[in-house]
């Protein structure tokens, strides 16, 4: 229904467009430029916004390509009649409105950032009318869902990085790229779309982290020395640790494992005053501007059964901090398979394993470090997602 109610909105923008635009063929695109949509962009906490700036490094310094950046403000920064059910309200940054340079670290980028009021039909106007001009090699969006884009790639060719990586994102576009095989669900998808199975691209999902600025002992944290520490991390604990997760958890300390939580854990005070156990083994580190100083002082990261937990646990596996998960969502996919375990009783045994076989625990540290080098080989994986594209029929 999603989808149909996409579609239904994309064309009704598409006819409110009127003017009709032809595909322009690689021979007739600027070989040299390329175009980078986002729907928000905040500041480098944010993961999108890093992903788009990690991206366009890499096409800047390998690729040497010139682009350009276009800020969609797709996000709905303010409350419209548009028919989908609990819409996402973004924030929306008003100094970066209209065109300028963007600057991240030693690198500057020439930007637009579009007003508050998209999707505005006169701005889409514009930026269709600049890609018909400019005629980039290709356009790559950061995120789905974009109505701009998604008409964009009437005109060139247009490839969808998906943050969302263990799923498929809403998009019209030629390309999408996932972290996983598309499955039967999406080649369906696909094939009710006009499109065929190479409009996936499969891609390991890169990060690049922000850099620690501390370090911290166990002791500054009020961590217990001496004992065996897992962490979870994240900014919803409450809606992701559910009961069947809290249990393990509470399996857990009653062996003398500490559970801390980075993030926000709103049962927190709640389980405190009425579990003994909770009382004594669960720690609250509230919200860390430097997760990664935090990981050093931990044993052992756990992944509740959630849709993101990708850039959390490709800290931890930076840092040598073995990761357990299930295999599902960002953080499954991201982990891989050695890092799996089934369901949460399988979870709760590993964990012990963890803390009782020294062997085993630095065996699958080590294996995290080389997991996570693949993890931010970000010049390696999307030169490799570039190159599959543009060699890809529906680039031409």
């Amino acid at each position: 229904l999603s989808d149909q109610l996409y579609q239904g909105v994309l064309e009704k923008y598409e006819a409110d467009v009127g003017k009709k635009y032809s595909y322009i063929s690689r021979e007739n695109r600027n070989e040299e430029f390329v175009l980078v949509l986002i729907g928000q962009i905040l500041d480098v906490g944010h993961g999108p916004t890093k992903t788009l700036f990690d991206r366009c490094r890499v096409i800047k310094r390998v690729l040497k390509k010139k682009l350009y950046i276009i800020n969609t403000a797709e996000m709905f920064p303010i409350q419209q009649e548009v028919p989908l059910f609990r819409i996402p309200v973004g924030a929306y940054i008003e100094k970066n409105y209209g065109g300028h340079n963007l600057c991240y670290e030693d690198d500057v980028y020439p930007f637009y950032q579009c007003s508050r009021n998209m999707p505005d039909v006169r701005e889409i106007r514009e930026i269709l009318s600049l890609v018909d001009g400019k005629k980039p090699l290709c356009i790559i969006m950061i995120g789905g869902g974009s109505i701009v884009s998604d008409l964009c790639s009437k005109i060139v060719p247009t490839i969808t990085i998906s943050t969302v990586f263990s799923g498929r994102m809403q998009t019209r576009g030629q390309f999408q790229v996932i972290g996983r095989e598309p499955n039967e669900r999406d080649l369906l998808w696909a094939k009710g779309h006009g499109m065929t199975e190479e409009h996936f691209i499969k891609s390991v999902f890169t990060f690049s982290f922000k850099k620690q600025e501390h370090i911290y002992t166990r002791q500054e944290l009020q961590l217990p020395e001496g004992k065996f520490i897992v962490v979870l991390v994240g900014g919803r604990l409450g809606e992701e640790v559910d009961e069947d997760c809290l249990q393990m958890l509470l399996k857990l300390m009653e062996q003398g494992i500490y559970v801390a939580f980075v993030g926000k854990f709103a049962p927190f005070d709640k389980w405190k005053e009425t579990n003994e156990v909770f009382k004594a083994y669960a720690i609250d580190l509230g919200f860390r501007e430097d997760v990664l100083a935090v990981l050093e002082c931990v044993d052992l990261f756990i992944n509740p059964k959630r849709t993101g937990g990708g850039t959390s646990i490709a800290e931890a596996l930076y840092k040598g901090v073995p990761v357990v998960t299930q295999a599902f969502g960002d953080g499954g996919t991201g982990a891989g398979e050695n890092f799996q375990a089934a369901d949460y009783d399988e979870m709760y045994e590993t964990v012990l394993r963890y803390k009782e076989d020294r062997d085993f625990y630095e065996e699958m540290s080590r294996m995290a470090k080389e997991r996570a080098a693949v993890l931010t080989d970000s010049e390696t994986e999307f030169v490799r997602v570039m190159e599959t594209a543009m060699s890809r029929e529906a680039f031409q």
